[in-house]
Order: structure tokens, then sequence, then C-alpha cells
């Protein structure tokens, strides 16, 4: 399937590696970032019926200040700092830097439509004093333009996630087990409480 997407859609394969860049950013971004985010709310959630309820609240403020939508630079403070803790952020960046590797292609084809002289409009190439605008790197001004360093960051958050989900499981594992020792100590005393007053009731 995922080799059907990258020919289909005709992503940039120039070179070569850029498949194995895309195919590791999905893998991880999608699947592999998807189980750890999966494997923290599971845990957070008492009832499978909570898991439909909390995907959403988690989910949207992620992908809202991944830089899809918007600039991660032109973010309130607020949300700029979320941003440093969405898998879906440097995901998206290491794409995009995948897709647009070879920038000067799109520079040398980058073209304007201008109005002649009379009155008809034309398609000449942008002279290179502004050819810059049309180099995709400079409309979305990432922080990190290394696609390794998006790479890592990305595979530290997915770990991070499943070691936070880990310890979650813990705790709440040994809470589980004081409340329900807490319960059969409580049925025993019960227990015994009736039997004491059935022998004195004899």
């Amino acid at each position: 399937v995922m080799l059907v997407l990258f020919f289909g859609i005709q992503f940039n394969n120039t070179p070569r590696t850029n498949f194995l860049w895309w195919w590791v950013y999905m893998f991880l971004g999608a699947f592999f970032g998807g189980g750890s985010l999966g494997l923290m709310l599971g845990v957070i959630a008492e009832r499978l019926e909570d898991m439909g309820q909390l995907t959403p609240v988690f989910m949207i403020p992620l992908l809202v200040v991944a830089g899809y939508f918007s600039n991660v630079r032109t973010l309130l403070w607020p949300l700029y700092i979320i941003s440093f803790i969405s898998p879906l952020r440097w995901a998206f960046q290491g794409l995009i830097l995948v897709e647009f590797q070879n920038r000067q292609r799109y520079v040398d084809s980058c073209n304007e439509k201008v109005e002649d002289g009379n009155g008809n409009d034309i398609i000449q190439k942008i002279p290179n004093s502004r050819a810059n605008q049309c180099d995709p790197n400079t409309s979305y001004n990432f922080k990190n333009s290394e696609i390794w360093l998006n790479l890592v960051i990305l595979l530290i958050l997915n770990f991070g996630f499943r070691i936070l989900a880990y310890i979650m499981f813990k705790l709440r594992y040994k809470e589980r087990n004081a409340q329900m020792a807490d319960a059969e100590e409580k049925v025993a005393k019960y227990s015994v409480f009736n039997k004491n007053k059935d022998n004195a009731s004899l």
C-alpha cells in the first residue's frame, strides 16, 4: 500500500534515498507513533468507551500545532511550547524536508503571471532577485532543517510516550491492587461479623 501511495501520488523520488526516508517517517509517525499515543491513552482511560472521548482531546491540539495549518513560528507561545511534544510536528517537518530536498528544481521552474503592454497575461520566469520566494523551505522556515534531527526527536518522543505509559500502568496497577486488597479485607470483616452475629443468635 505504501509503494502504491508513494509512486501513485508521485512523491519526489530523486535521490532514491527519499523513498527510504519517506517510509521510515510514515512508519514512525503513523504506525509506531500512533501506537505510542494509543498506549498512553489506554492507560489513562478507565473504560473502553472513554477512549473515544479522550482521543480527540489529545490528538486535535497535537495536530493544530504540527505546522500543517500554520507555520509553527507564528503560533502563540503556549501552543509553540506544546508543539515540541507533538510527534506530528516532527513527522510532518521530516516528510516536507524529504519531499523538497531538491529545492533548486523548484526555484528554477518558478514562474509568475504578468501583464504585457496589450493587456494580455503572459507567463515568465521570476527574476533571480525574487527566486527565493519559490523555495519551499523558505516558506516553511523550519527551525530544524536537518532530516535526521527530526527523525531523532520523533524517536525520542515515541519511546518517551511508551515509557510514560508503562510508568502510569505500574502506578495504576499498584493502586488497583491496593483497592482490591482493601475490598477483600472489608468482605472478610463483614463475613466474620455476620458469622459472630449468627452464633450469638443461636
